[in-house]
């Protein structure tokens, strides 16, 4: 991981600036992808939680009370 931290640390601040990649500077891409890499993960993390509120299902309304005591009584029989 030292290393990743240190080629990223070249990429983005001493990397020639005539070094291109699709007509941008290295330095550009070091930001550009990180931030697209963050974004998509948001993006996934909400996806992903309205997809869980859309699909939970609703637990059963409570009973009255007069109705637990007749459901235990004839649960017990």
């Amino acid at each position: 991981s030292v290393i990743t931290v240190l080629l990223y640390t070249w990429l983005l601040f001493l990397s020639p600036s005539d070094w291109q990649i699709l007509g941008r500077q290295l330095s550009w891409w070091a930001l550009a992808v990180p931030v697209y890499i963050l974004v998509l993960v948001f993006w996934g993390i909400l996806i992903w939680i309205g997809w869980a509120m859309a699909t939970t299902k609703t637990p059963p309304p409570p009973l009255p009370e007069g109705e637990k005591g007749k459901e235990r009584l004839s649960s017990s029989s």
